[in-house]
């Protein structure tokens, strides 16, 4: 079939489409929506019928689909502006008694700090060029769904067979047009503007996906899945220990500690540390570790104003003159990575580690 012939065929199809179609029963009908204008921000909904359509058809809209933004963004952080906004948002010297009000400093410490990580923060949107392609291939894409429209109502198999043609014919011509691209990239890479040095890094970056996890109820393949079978793995790993008991050793053991936590409850010579220790302390740590479940990052906290280091260190005081590690700090964001050289399926085959609060880490690494 020509493309001039399938041309006229498709015109004229379009035109008796533009017909009103003659009344039918009052069954709900599929509607094909085409819109015009330009979409943004959308990523899902629902809706109803509506039946005060210009129509005798009830026409039923059921949108499940979450479509992604096309549009990247990059955050920036004015770490400036960050230590302004810090500096200002929390008292110097405030009053502690209680392990209570020590938890309470924590809370507005993690929260002043998160706050002005958001409001020093900008996202800048990356607009990712689509991959402009020939005419000779967008000219297909427009023939293809054409005649993909007639089959849809004439159900003929002579535009079905075409309308498959020119599909393979597309997935050929983007094959070549991206090997094209490709060879064209490689080619202008170069040492002076790093672009060879970033084309590297990103292909020696490994990816490791996660297979389906196996469970006592089978195959999960959900996140969900994946981590509830992990948990009940860890649980079942953590088990106290069977009997018998040694329990001379456990009364020891028992002893042994509260002998200590009596000898330290009323000690007043407890070395206390300062600001300027916590700050040595601060400088080597890593700027880029993971954060713990507070979110609070290490770039933060190496810039925090003097009245906040101030704060932090007091806090640290009284929760060593109270015997107090703070309930928020203990709380650990658990990451599992499959161990080498073994089966991937079973969740005993990988290997636990704990990301904690980085000012919890800071504390104990200050006495």
């Amino acid at each position: 079939m020509e493309t001039s012939s399938t041309t006229t065929l498709v015109t004229i199809i379009l035109f008796f489409l533009l017909l009103p179609s003659p009344p039918t029963s009052r069954t709900i009908a599929t509607i094909q929506v085409c819109l015009t204008g330009e979409l943004k921000n959308f990523s899902s909904g629902d809706a109803t019928s509506l039946n005060e359509v210009c129509s005798d058809r009830s026409a039923e809209i059921n949108i499940n689909a979450n479509i992604p933004a096309t549009t990247k963004t990059l955050k920036a952080t004015n770490w400036m502006k960050f230590y302004d906004i810090a500096k200002e948002a929390i008292p110097v010297n405030p009053s502690i008694n209680l392990t209570k009000d020590i938890d309470e400093i924590i809370k507005k410490i993690t929260a002043v700090i998160l706050t002005a990580i958001n409001q020093s923060t900008k996202a800048n949107i990356i607009n990712v060029p689509h991959r402009k392609l020939l005419p000779c291939i967008t000219n297909k894409f427009t023939l293809r769904n054409q005649i993909k429209k007639i089959w849809q109502i004439t159900y003929d198999s002579r535009f079905k067979r075409k309308s498959t043609q020119i599909t393979n014919e597309i997935k050929a011509d983007l094959k070549q047009y991206d090997q094209v691209a490709w060879t064209e990239r490689l080619l202008n890479l170069n040492q002076e503007d790093l672009s060879i040095y970033n084309a590297t890094r990103k292909f020696s970056r490994k990816f490791h996906k996660i297979p389906p996890i196996l469970d006592t109820d089978g195959l999960n393949y959900t996140s969900l899945g994946k981590a509830n079978a992990f948990k009940y793995s860890l649980e079942n790993s953590f088990q106290t220990n069977p009997k018998p008991y040694v329990n001379s050793h456990i009364s020891e053991v028992n002893k042994a500690v509260q002998n200590f936590l009596n000898s330290t409850k009323n000690d007043k010579n407890i070395k206390l540390t300062s600001p300027i220790e916590i700050q040595a302390v601060i400088k080597t740590i890593y700027s880029k570790m993971a954060t713990g479940p507070d979110g609070i990052p290490n770039k933060a906290l190496k810039i925090i104003p003097p009245n906040l280091l101030t704060c932090i260190t007091k806090v640290f005081n009284k929760c060593l003159f109270h015997h107090h590690f703070p309930p928020f700090w203990k709380i650990a964001h658990m990451l599992m990575f499959p161990k080498p050289g073994q089966n991937h399926k079973p969740p005993g085959n990988y290997g636990p580690i704990s990301l904690l609060s980085n000012l919890g880490k800071i504390y104990e690494n200050s006495f």
